[in-house]
């Protein structure tokens, strides 16, 4: 098979509109099966990043949700984030990320970071918050992600962020990997490596989607303090 990604130009702009936003639910229904196919109201409400390629389809795609937008982010319904809230700074929620399964060669997700470390500037974003998903292939894998988390000092305060239901406990990880190999950074679910490798800190408490048969991890990312290297390139500052 021809790598579509190799010979297409891409465009990459915001949409609203109920066309665009259909090719959008088409995408995340190809990237997670599992879906139930409607627009939610937490997605008429959001900016759509997206990206096409040269034949016009919607081959990438973020849902991103400013603090000045809503006073109720869809991440709540898992987690208690009162008191992240009450931090000073606007804050935007990502959710959705979407690449073609034909385009996953890493320029999509490049120029998705790109466009979206624009609207960071625009918009004066101080916090870049969202779901990490692990999908379930039995407790282990997720129990060996939250020991290297606490161990390399990614846990975001318990005060802060917790969530409401169905997680792993923090004594879990304790008793069942105090003798185990530590994993490394590389074998971390790629979205999860990315945003940890970007400054961003984790609560350590994954939630359980049975819709999708994984767990969500929620990541934070205070913009202020993104690694410098990570920072330059997607020209975060």
């Amino acid at each position: 098979m021809v790598n579509q990604a190799s010979k297409s130009q891409f465009q990459v702009n915001w949409c609203k509109d109920e066309s665009s936003l259909r090719e959008v639910l088409k995408l995340r229904k190809l990237c997670f099966p599992a879906i139930k196919e409607y627009l939610s109201d937490a997605d008429l409400l959001a900016h759509h990043l997206v990206i096409r390629n040269d034949e016009q389809q919607i081959i990438g795609a973020y849902r991103v949700t400013l603090s000045t937008q809503t006073e109720r982010f869809e991440t709540e319904d898992d987690f208690l984030i009162e008191e992240f809230k009450k931090k000073p700074g606007i804050k935007v929620e990502l959710a959705w990320a979407c690449v073609h399964p034909d385009y996953r060669d890493g320029r999509v997700i490049h120029l998705l970071w790109r466009a979206l470390s624009e609207f960071f500037k625009e918009h004066q974003v101080r916090y870049v918050f969202g779901l990490a998903s692990v999908t379930t292939e039995g407790s282990e894998q997720v129990l060996d992600i939250m020991s290297y988390l606490k161990n390399e000092n990614y846990v975001i305060a318990q005060n802060s962020i917790t969530a409401r239901h169905g997680y792993f406990s923090e004594n879990a990880v304790v008793l069942e990997r105090a003798h185990t190999q530590p994993l490394r950074r590389r074998l971390l679910p790629s979205l999860l490596r990315a945003y940890l490798m970007a400054g961003a800190l984790v609560c350590l408490q994954p939630v359980f989607d049975a819709d999708l048969d994984c767990y969500d991890f929620m990541t934070v990312l205070d913009v202020d303090s993104a690694a410098p290297a990570v920072a330059t390139h997607f020209n975060f500052k």
